[in-house]
């Protein structure tokens, strides 16, 4: 029977009628095992599930507490029936899911993939749903309340996967003439990553595309002075140039 992994907002596992919760496993160490063999979908060293978890430093006892929380896991997994699904052998752990599973975390990647694909091959009415359950999958904390090297790593991975997929929405819903939705995946693009300049460019199209170009010159102006402030730099020329577009000017020629 297929397995659905919840790794994203609150961890669940879930067979059938049959739901883990996130809770029922041990601790944090529990759920990084979980998380890291789910996403991994092949069989993984034991010094390496053991980095995911100590990442800072491991302990002396590392391989027995190692095998002691993957126990517990096997046990959790088994009160869902699931327990075969996670196996040990030369020196390897791998869960093993069955065909037509899902993990969540995983599933926001293979959505942006094939909405750029669509975007490409110019199918709209595939890519734009595409690259909204993209964002909306990106969008949820993943293992929220623990921390550690590898779980900030996969927090990355999801940012990267949300920002394309909301530069997809943004220019869709333009294409579409939806600019109210266009403004507020733009608005969203620059709030998650403020020093990323192609964010204020494309809000600031959007500004234009709504005719509202004062607000589009003052979001050049918030870029300026966020760049001068704690980097020490002036606006790339794209983003001049989408500012003198927004008052109307030409770029000067170089």
């Amino acid at each position: 029977m297929p397995v659905h992994v919840r790794l994203l907002g609150r961890l669940a596992v879930e067979c059938g009628e049959r739901r883990l919760d996130g809770s029922q496993l041990p601790g944090g160490q529990g759920r990084v095992v979980l998380a890291y063999l789910a996403l991994a979908r092949h069989p993984v060293s034991r010094d390496d599930l053991a980095d995911a978890v100590w990442s800072d430093a491991l302990p002396k006892s590392w391989e027995r507490d190692l095998s002691s929380v993957v126990s517990k896991v096997r046990a959790s997994l088994a009160d869902l029936g699931a327990g075969d699904l996670l196996r040990a052998a030369m020196g390897c752990y791998e869960l093993q899911l069955p065909p037509g599973s899902r993990v969540d975390a995983a599933a926001a990647g293979r959505f942006l993939e094939e909405a750029e694909a669509a975007w490409r091959a110019g199918d709209r009415d595939r890519a734009l749903p595409a690259a909204d359950t993209a964002a909306e999958l990106a969008r949820r904390p993943f293992l929220p309340g623990d921390d550690g090297v590898w779980i900030d790593q996969r927090r990355a991975e999801l940012r990267a996967t949300l920002l394309p997929a909301l530069d997809l929405l943004i220019d869709g819903q333009l294409e579409r003439g939806y600019e109210r939705d266009a403004l507020r995946y733009a608005e969203e693009a620059v709030a998650l990553e403020p020093f990323r300049e192609t964010g204020y460019v494309r809000l600031m199209q959007v500004h234009v595309a709504t005719g509202n170009r004062a607000e589009a010159v003052r979001t050049y102006e918030r870029c300026r002075k966020l760049l001068a402030a704690e980097l020490a730099v002036e606006p790339s020329p794209e983003t001049e140039a989408a500012y003198l577009a927004a008052r109307g000017e030409s770029a000067p020629r170089r």
